[in-house]
């Protein structure tokens, strides 16, 4: 049992100066009765990551350095062995096709290995001398290598009374993948028990190793079952709600134990409950304590990569032992969620303007009290830049329309709300809201949201008055797409610009008065959704830009829109040149007007006051593989389509809003 959290050294011998953030390892003590200790092979070795998986410790092997460990003489001696099942929690970071969790030498051709991702697609579990005589190949592996951690399960015996009913097979997050009746004894040679390695074909291992557990024996179904929960819990790992891969999840496997339930080491007790909350069975991570296993799980996240929830028994700290708040001995607390994506922007009390798609649900075994919640939103698109914008509700049934309880966060920093002291109950449901400001009301797929009476700056935080240029505008979404000057001069604030509200004046002569998004918007990934309000009024009729941002090094792809061009038409492009909608603007210099702009992959519109200016059928889609700059007043390389007219307003989605979401915008 070699675990990164106990007893790793970065010394050989004696072993007793325990290793540091990347500190070579050159000692693995097993943690069972064996002395089974990994030291130095020939090769280079692996290091120490503090908080590798789920702020637990891993050894991160790189494959080109050649870095492995090995037990001297091996697990199995000359002993015979027939019933051996192995657990392991690793991550790949894609190097090299083949990669060797670990392997032992046995007599003749046979091997004990653990080879996992291995070629294309493949992973296998071995114990024996060739396929169909000891070895089990999965052909098809539904892992990643993107250094997303997974929990292997390989078992071999003597007949088909294993956990996973046949001689051998394999799981992968508890979810078998093969099975096979070829099996047979092995006797062992006195060889290298090598970890992140097979000397038979000198393949190493790229990626982190976490846990390493290995039996010369059978566990029961329900063993097995609770070896992979603290296993789950420990490095947020979701387990399979379908173990037999019978596409027929939450059956019975024993009692009232189902698949997909998580047990405590009793082997009885149920601390994630399948049947109870089958809806919210993604994402799952827990806090927990067990001391009969060694663990004491006392921060987490899920490690799937959509996962935004991390909680902790104190404020979010780097690394599990870093936590000091423990919790009691058999108490647990793990979450879930639905998975939604779609708008629930109804399910929601008076007074909000949205909420995270998702809903989760907390298990609560004993009593955790005063947890610490952190919710990422870096992809969600909700209104709000402070933490009182935003409230955790909490609700016995899962509507949050009424009955539920709002806690007001604590602090908001880099995309990140966080909320101190929060007292779950069990079965409790949760979502993250905001009670900030949006258009409409609508705050689901805010991406930007430009408006000149708030926070246009003269300059750094001192608001610009009547006749002052502005250098900065501050977005009023979540994302802080924050507009500057980028050194030149800004647009001018008019006070009473439009409606006897402010506007910002962009001057479209000489040098223009544009501003710009550093970054830009696009967030470094695929939008095919974009919906674009904005008021705004032009003063000539110009080759000119209202907004323009390119996607990759060229301007062939490029997110623009003009309202009223040369010969007076509008424009907007949404991808390459041709994927655009252009038809006559229909405008009257220095009149407002709101443009609603739409491309959401299938149809591509310009309104002007509600009134269809253009339409096409055009799949609008833009992919940014360059970072570049989202102009205001400007398009990029082309110093004669500056903006002239002013801007009260500029809204941008990167959602499909309902037929009533774009009403209330529009209002």
């Amino acid at each position: 049992w070699l675990k990164a959290d106990a007893q790793t050294y970065e010394d050989a011998s004696p072993g007793t100066d325990a290793a540091e953030d990347a500190d070579d390892v050159l000692q693995w003590h097993d943690q069972s009765v064996n002395s089974h200790d990994a030291t130095v092979a020939t090769g280079s070795y692996p290091h120490y990551d503090e908080d590798g998986i789920n702020f637990n410790p891993s050894l991160t092997f790189t494959m080109a350095s050649s870095e492995y460990l090995a037990i001297e003489d091996g697990i199995f001696g000359t002993e015979t062995k027939d019933e051996m099942t192995s657990y392991a929690v690793i991550t790949s970071d894609g190097a090299g096709t083949k990669n060797a969790v670990f392997s032992e030498d046995l007599s003749g051709s046979e091997d004990f290995f653990m080879l996992a991702p291995w070629n294309t697609d493949e992973w296998i579990y071995g114990l024996g001398s060739n396929y169909g005589d000891g070895w089990l190949k999965e052909t098809s592996w539904s892992g990643s290598r993107d250094g997303i951690p997974y929990l292997l399960t390989g078992g071999a015996g003597t007949d088909n009374n294993t956990p996973g009913g046949d001689e051998m097979y394999m799981r992968l997050n508890g979810k078998i993948e093969e099975t096979s009746s070829e099996m047979g004894a092995v006797p062992g040679n006195n060889q290298d028990f090598l970890i992140g390695d097979w000397i038979h074909s000198n393949d190493e291992f790229g990626g982190e190793i976490a846990e390493i557990i290995i039996y010369d024996g059978i566990p029961s179904t329900l063993e097995e079952i609770q070896i992979q929960s603290y296993l789950a819990i420990k490095y947020g790992i979701t387990l399979s709600n379908d173990n037999d891969a019978d596409a027929s999840a939450g059956e019975t496997i024993s009692g009232s134990i189902t698949e997909g339930d998580y047990l405590d080491s009793d082997g009885s007790t149920v601390i994630w409950d399948y049947s109870a909350y089958s809806s919210y069975h993604y994402d799952i991570a827990g806090l927990g304590r067990d001391d009969n296993q060694g663990l004491h799980q006392k921060q987490s996240k899920s490690a799937n990569s959509d996962a935004i929830v991390t909680m902790s028994t104190e404020a979010i700290g780097t690394t599990n032992a870093g936590i000091s708040t423990a919790l009691t001995d058999g108490a647990y607390l793990l979450w879930g969620n639905n998975n939604a994506s779609s708008s629930n922007n109804t399910d929601l009390p008076t007074g909000y303007s949205g909420r995270t798609d998702k809903e989760w649900v907390v298990e609560m075994t004993g009593t955790v009290t005063n947890v610490h919640v952190e919710i990422d939103i870096s992809n969600e698109k909700l209104a709000g830049d402070a933490a009182a914008d935003f409230k955790l509700l909490l609700d016995a049934d899962g509507d949050f329309t009424s009955g539920a309880t709002a806690v007001t966060a604590s602090s908001f920093s880099s995309n990140k709300v966080t909320f101190d002291d929060v007292n779950f109950s069990d079965g409790q449901y949760f979502t993250l809201a905001t009670a900030q400001t949006a258009p409409g009301g609508v705050g689901d797929g805010l991406l930007l949201w430009l408006k000149a009476d708030a926070q246009a700056h003269n300059s750094g935080t001192t608001l610009a008055t009547d006749g002052q240029t502005v250098d900065n505008w501050h977005d009023q979404s979540t994302h802080n797409f924050d507009a500057d000057d980028s050194g030149g001069t800004g647009p001018t604030w008019d006070a009473d610009g439009i409606n006897g509200n402010p506007a910002l004046d962009f001057t479209g002569s000489g040098s223009g008065t544009p501003l710009d998004i550093p970054n830009g918007i696009l967030e470094g990934g695929t939008k095919t959704a974009l919906y674009t309000y904005t008021v705004c009024a032009t003063d000539i009729e110009q080759n000119q830009t209202l907004y323009w941002q390119q996607s990759n090094s060229t301007t062939a792809d490029r997110f623009w829109f003009a309202p009223h061009f040369s010969g007076g038409w509008s424009y907007f492009d949404h991808g390459a040149w041709t994927l655009r909608v252009v038809g006559a603007s229909g405008v009257t210099l220095s009149q407002p007007y709101l443009f609603s702009v739409k491309s959401d992959g299938a149809d591509m519109e310009i309104k002007r006051d509600g009134n269809s200016v253009a339409t096409d059928t055009d799949n609008g889609t833009i992919t940014e593989t360059t970072v570049n700059p989202f102009y205001i007043g400007y398009r990029y390389n082309e110093t004669g389509t500056y903006f002239d007219g002013k801007i009260a307003e500029l809204i941008i989605l990167d959602h499909t809003p309902t037929a009533q979401e774009e009403d209330q915008i529009e209002s």
